[in-house]
């Protein structure tokens, strides 16, 4: 009796066994390629795909196992359609591709004139597996070069400004990195101007093994508004830009004495405010700032008065000059129409609504605040 009963378990425990769901597909992580980057060109009628595929295995490794620096793979195919060169890149591939991990978009400057974003964006958003979150730039460097640059101690391109370039703003907030997403929806609305962050290769600053290493950074923005690719301003050009995001969170800004420079202080944008008028016709901005600073360097003692008149001096400068660089371009870089637009679109309507800002834009007052909240660990420069 008691062996048919464990005979009839032991049927019902293979039939149970039977219905569960197994890992029959299951490929091995070594079988798959990952994407994880997007370059877009647009020659001749074609686009032209940049696809850079990563080996995991520079990203984790065993405690007690160094680093080896693992090749990058770049598959390159042209097609009249984004679609199109996908296949195109499939029709070469001797491992399946993943497109889940793909972090970042890459367009050349070409593209960026060209390329129409929404239906570049309805093509993007429709594989499945591409997160909306990846990071987009704008370049007219090699995109090439730039998929096969790497950061340091042979650590993976995932460490990079091209795929985490939060860690890097942090530290120096100068130009703000961008969402897919968000700059979708920035050049959809008819309010805003959309600004893409261009990124480019900087070969003078370090050196890795006594040779020469190349790395990416931020170098201006390219800008859009009503769907219209307006322009660019380069770094210098676009340097007022920082001071009003309200993310800005460490800029350094140095005060000089005649030629000669006196401090350093490192910037903290607290807040910003915008109100607007208009007059004959003009939709004229008033700015105020409260910012906050930490003098890093001190070369000379100066007065706290002087220390802020200066910040505020050099802050109207840069933020004037790039609001006017900005209309050099026909393009609101501030987004100062924004606000009109969202909160007083009557105002935007009669005054701003499909005509160019060179023309209904004026800045009026910059009132800017400065709080000195710290002086590092002495009060006055150090006895020499």
């Amino acid at each position: 009796m008691k062996v048919w009963k464990i005979y009839v378990k032991l049927q019902l425990a293979i039939f149970l066994l039977l219905l569960l769901a197994g890992c029959w597909g299951h490929r091995e992580i070594t079988f798959s390629m990952y994407a994880t980057s997007i370059g877009i060109d647009y020659k001749e009628d074609e686009y032209i795909l940049y696809a850079q595929m990563l080996n995991f295995g520079n990203i984790g490794k065993l405690e007690g196992q160094s680093l080896e620096k693992k090749p990058i793979v770049i598959g390159t195919a042209r097609g009249k359609t984004l679609t199109d060169a996908v296949f195109m890149l499939y029709r070469s591939e001797q491992i399946p591709v993943f497109w889940g991990h793909v972090t970042s978009v890459v367009f050349t400057k070409e593209a960026l004139q060209r390329v129409n974003f929404l239906e570049l964006s309805d093509s993007l958003s429709r594989y499945y597996a591409i997160r909306y979150n990846v990071w987009a730039y704008g370049t007219e460097s090699s995109i090439e070069e730039l998929f096969n640059l790497s950061p340091f101690f042979g650590m993976s391109p995932y460490e990079s400004i091209l795929m985490s370039p939060l860690d890097t703003y942090r530290q120096y907030s100068d130009i703000r990195p961008i969402y897919m997403f968000r700059f979708i929806a920035n050049y959809l609305e008819p309010g805003r101007t959309a600004g893409l962050p261009q990124l480019t290769t900087n070969r003078t600053t370090w050196m890795e093994g006594g040779k020469e290493s190349t790395q990416m950074m931020l170098g201006g923005e390219y800008f859009f508004h009503e769907s219209q690719y307006k322009g660019k301003l380069g770094y210098e050009e676009g340097c007022g830009k920082r001071y009003l995001d309200k993310k800005m969170n460490r800029v350094p800004l140095t005060i000089y004495q005649g030629q000669e420079p006196v401090m350093t202080l490192v910037l903290h944008v607290q807040d910003y405010k915008v109100n607007h008028t208009v007059k004959n016709g003009n939709v004229i901005y008033d700015l105020k700032l409260t910012v906050k600073g930490l003098i890093d360097e001190m070369g000379e003692n100066v007065t706290h008065s002087f220390i802020k008149n200066e910040i505020i001096k050099k802050m109207k400068k840069e933020i004037q000059s790039t609001f006017d660089k900005g209309l050099e371009i026909s393009a609101d870089v501030y987004n100062l129409n924004d606000t009109v637009y969202r909160y007083d679109h009557k105002t935007w309507q009669t005054y701003l609504k499909g005509k160019p800002p060179e023309t209904t834009m004026q800045l009026g007052k910059i009132d800017i605040d400065v709080v000195i909240i710290n002086s590092g660990k002495y009060k006055n420069r150090k006895n020499e």
